[in-house]
């Protein structure tokens, strides 16, 4: 917890506890923006685990969040892991494997060849591409 935001990290598995509290968050607890998770444990505790308030955020995230004796106390830097798709996590980002991952292949089709070739005009291919698929917009597809 070092250098994990507490509010914009997703440290607890939840996804970044600002998007579960809405703005309201840091406003009820008193706790900034920008703190870190080792600043909000105060012993075994959480820093706002003693107040007496029956706020719904304050208790929600007594509820959701880990128990703070079970985590590891530690002087080392947190380190984050990447993981696209079915590859293993790693700690490198890789916009290729996230744009595989994140990108679904169409098939080929037996047209490209005659739209998609060296030395076409870009707006030529594109109108051919549309036409072949019948999604260009003429006069009497308009009437209609």
């Amino acid at each position: 917890g070092i250098t994990a935001k507490f509010w914009h990290d997703d440290w607890t598995g939840l996804g970044p506890l600002i998007d579960l509290t809405a703005p309201l968050g840091p406003q009820f607890t008193g706790l900034s923006l920008d703190v870190v998770v080792r600043d909000v444990v105060i012993g075994y505790t959480w820093r706002f685990s003693t107040s007496r308030s029956k706020n719904h955020i304050i208790n929600m995230l007594r509820n959701i969040l880990p128990n703070p004796e079970n985590m590891i106390e530690s002087q080392h830097d947190d380190s984050y892991l990447w993981k696209a798709d079915h590859h293993a996590p790693s700690n490198t980002f890789s916009a290729a494997k996230t744009w595989l991952a994140l990108y679904t292949f169409a098939a080929t089709v037996p047209w490209n060849k005659s739209v998609c070739f060296k030395g076409n005009f870009l707006k030529h291919a594109f109108i051919s591409w549309v036409v072949t698929w019948n999604r260009l917009h003429t006069h009497d597809k308009l009437r209609n």
